[in-house]
């Protein structure tokens, strides 16, 4: 993903989760899309690193993937 793309999503983020109390445990799960469309394939499919269990409330309750969604279309 492009420095634009992540900062678009950083953005969202900060923006969802602005009225949010959160925890001062950090937190880290990445995805990565190993299977997109042909014209954004690399190879595989989707590999996660992280525990998803662990996840904050606050992020379970966010719809990450249609949140970005519109930008990625």
């Amino acid at each position: 993903m492009s420095p634009s793309w992540i900062e678009m999503a950083r953005h969202e983020f900060t923006k969802a989760l602005a009225t949010q109390q959160l925890d001062d445990d950090p937190f880290t799960l990445s995805e990565e899309f190993t299977d997109p469309p042909a014209h954004l394939r690399r190879n595989g499919r989707l590999r996660i690193e992280g525990d998803p269990s662990r996840m904050p409330p606050a992020l379970q309750q966010l719809d990450i993937h249609g949140l970005l969604a519109a930008h990625t279309l």
